[in-house]
């Protein structure tokens, strides 16, 4: 697993973090960290701290955009991305995928039926609909997408320098990355979602680069 930036920030609602070190030390239960989290998440998206986010998600921007045009260069990935449209106190994805469609990328997003999870393609903003738990996804008429080699930016709760990823609970990546095993898988997280370690299970797949924006 390759890491993109280090992992520290030394912002307001982050201040736990050290320099050098992840946030987190201790092993919680999955239920604990998740609610950690969750709060930090939410005292990230109060409105003193909006320039901070704003500032970490510009970064984080920037450090994806490297990548897959290092990528591109290297390795001719294809030219579809996967992503998802952020929400809550996520790493906003917005601003990631207007740059990308300005620079000729295409973009799929997923789009939650039961337990499946399907990548469709997304023009613009305006093909988004609120869905599976009121996350943004795409609207009906958008067609369905397989491109088993693309990029797949990523979300989560929790991670580690390992690659190991939390997600919400509801196993739908973890299912797609078993059917679908050789996407390049790209999680995008703030420094403070970064784990010494974190309770896995065999099903768990693992990121091949974690990006926090920070250098």
């Amino acid at each position: 697993m390759a890491e993109s930036k280090t992992l520290s920030h030394k912002g307001l609602c982050c201040k736990e973090l050290s320099h050098e070190e992840p946030v987190h030390q201790t092993l919680g239960s999955k239920k604990e960290i998740r609610s950690q989290i969750r709060a930090l998440r939410a005292e990230l998206v109060k409105p003193e701290h909006a320039a901070e986010k704003a500032a970490m998600d510009e970064r984080i921007r920037e450090a994806v955009l490297q990548l897959l045009h290092t990528l591109k260069a290297e390795e001719s990935i294809p030219q579809t991305v996967y992503c998802y449209a952020s929400f809550g106190g996520e790493v906003d994805t917005f601003g990631l995928m207007d740059a990308l469609w300005q620079q000729g990328f295409s973009l799929a997003l997923p789009r939650v039926t039961g337990n499946c999870m399907d990548f469709y393609l997304v023009e613009g903003k305006n093909d988004l609909v609120p869905g599976f738990r009121n996350i943004p996804e795409p609207a009906e008429h958008c067609k369905t997408v397989h491109c088993p080699s693309a990029v797949v930016i990523t979300p989560g709760t929790a991670f580690t320098r390992a690659g190991d990823r939390m997600g919400y609970g509801g196993g739908f990546y973890d299912r797609f990355f078993s059917e679908e095993p050789e996407h390049r898988k790209v999680a995008v997280c703030y420094p403070f979602q970064i784990f010494s370690e974190l309770p896995t299970e065999e099903h768990d797949r693992q990121m091949d680069d974690i990006i926090t924006g920070e250098g």
